[in-house]
This record gives structure tokens, sequence and C-alpha cells, in this order.
């Protein structure tokens, strides 16, 4: 289970990062009173998010102003919205003008509309010039996450070979199609399946075969091992134990039961015992007696006679 889990996870991780393209991400509270220059930093396309943390801070008043290419344009949609205020967004709020807004030299036109909420807004939004203003205001009553912005630079008209044709005749960057992000504003530049994502499925489903292979390897050697281990004990539980394979003691419970003996020449030399468990002896028999020298007056009797 614990193979499944993790090859369904690296497959997920693997096909949704391989097809698609990072954007810088910048942080207004990190930029206010400044201008994020996308030409000068060599980008077609950027996020920006109000803060790191997860709520923002109270009475903001931030001014961030994004620029692009003087013969380019701005196109601005709404990833995320969460800004806590009463209809009408009389408290915190975002405001976006089209031009170079400054608080101390307006030189821009009114906000093109005022932000706060949590329903993003599915529509995208335009600049005239080359320059979009920022305004992030917040009072001390309610707090949000913020807001996260996808910003890109387009032109309209003739498309060059670098560039993708979005369905609405804007021109983006051809190294922003497939990323994720709606950079067109009309959902023309996401794709299906691109060439990237295909690679990626491929390259995930061989990574995926091999890990449920080596798992079912190692599933199939410890089930092995556990097998023959629990016969290897078997056996020995089967084989009876020594002690019981002793030849038991015998016992002659047929034979008649031999009194002992009284005989006092047991303790001679010549008296030998055998079978001691039946308590049987046996005494050697003596020879006769060897005829010794003849006696004198035998001879003289026998003379006499």
């Amino acid at each position: 289970m614990t193979c499944y889990l993790f090859t369904v996870l690296y497959t997920y991780i693997l096909v949704f990062n391989y097809g698609s393209t990072a954007l810088n991400m910048y942080f207004m509270e990190e930029l206010c009173g400044k201008t994020l220059d996308l030409a000068a930093i060599g980008l077609e396309s950027a996020v920006v998010k109000l803060t790191r943390n997860k709520e923002y801070s109270s009475t903001m008043n931030c001014v961030t102003i994004v620029k692009t290419k003087d013969n380019r344009q701005l196109m601005v949609k709404y990833v995320n919205l969460d800004i806590q205020s009463y209809q009408d967004c009389p408290g915190d709020y975002l405001a976006m003008y089209d031009g170079i807004y400054q608080l101390s030299n307006k030189t821009a036109q009114d906000p093109a509309t005022k932000f706060c909420g949590d329903d993003a807004p599915r529509a995208s939004y335009t600049s005239n010039e080359n320059y979009f203003t920022f305004r992030f205001v917040s009072d001390h009553e309610f707090f949000g996450q913020g807001f996260e912005i996808l910003v890109t630079s387009f032109h309209n008209g003739t498309c060059g070979k670098d560039e993708y044709s979005c369905d609405n005749k804007r021109c983006i960057s051809d190294t922003l199609v497939c990323n994720g992000y709606d950079n067109c504003g009309d959902y023309s530049d996401w794709c299906g399946l691109s060439a990237p994502v295909i690679g990626g499925i491929v390259i995930a489903c061989f990574v995926a075969l091999l890990t449920l292979w080596v798992c079912m390897v190692f599933l199939w050697y410890a089930f092995t091992w556990r097998r023959q281990r629990r016969q290897r004990q078997s056996r020995r539980s089967s084989r009876p134990p020594v002690s019981s394979m002793a030849v038991p003691e015998q016992r002659y419970t047929h034979l008649p039961a031999i009194p002992p003996s009284t005989n006092t020449s047991s303790n001679r030399r010549d008296v030998f015992t055998i079978f001691p468990q039946l308590r049987i002896s046996i005494t050697p028999i003596q020879p006769p007696p060897y005829p010794g020298e003849p006696d004198m007056r035998d001879y003289l009797n026998h003379g006499l006679t």
C-alpha cells in the first residue's frame, strides 16, 4: 500500500510540474513606492501577490507601478482575491490605475475600479499604455489574505515567429503557452496535452511501473523468506526430542527371581559374575585332585600281599 501511494504521489508531482513553466512571483508590500519593470528584468509575465504572510497588515497604503516595453500593453487577470470590506469597498480595497499614479503627483486617470471581497473577477483588464499602477489600502477593522494577480505583456497586430497568437488577437511570448496561467485572457493559450505534458506522462508512467516492479519484487522476497522460515520452524517442532530417542531400559520381568546367594565364596576370585542385572553367578568347576607321590607304606603293604 505504501508503494502504491508513493507511486501515485510521484506521478502526480512529475506530470503537473513537468508541463508547467513557473513564473516569477513578487510581493506588493515589498514593492511599496517602487516600479516593477518587466522589460528591465527580461520578463514577459509575472505574478504579484500582496504579502508573504497569511494575512495582510492593517493601515496599509501601498502604491506599486508595473511597467513593460514602450510598444507593449499590460493585461491583468485576477487569480485569487480575499480583501475583507463592506459593500462598495469603503475600507480595504485594491485600486487599479491605467497609467502612472503617485500619491504626491497624480498623472493617471481615476481608478478603473476598486476590488474587494473574496470573489475574483473572471474578466481581464488591459492598459492603454505600458503602465499599470496598483494601490492597496487597509484599515484596522478587517483582515484577509489579500490578492494574487497575473500581469502579462502583450501587443495587438501581427505576431512574430517567437510569439503566440491568442484568439482575442493579442500576441504574447510563446514561452507563456501552456504554463498553467491564462496569459491571453481568454484561455486560448491553455493546452489539453502539450508536448511537455505528454513527455511528463511517459516519464511518470515509466517511473511508476519501475517503482511498482521494485515493490512487487520486495514483497515477493519478503513472502518467500517468511514462508521458508515457517517451514524451518515446522520441521524443528516435528522432530522428537533427544531424550525420547534413547533406548529404553529393558526389564526382564519374565525371568524368575533368583534369591540372593548366601555363599560366602562369592567374593572369591574364582567366582565369575555375569549379567549383574540378572544376579547370575558362575562358579568354575574344580578339577579332580592331581595324584601325588606314592606313599612307601602303600608299596610295603602291596608287596606283603
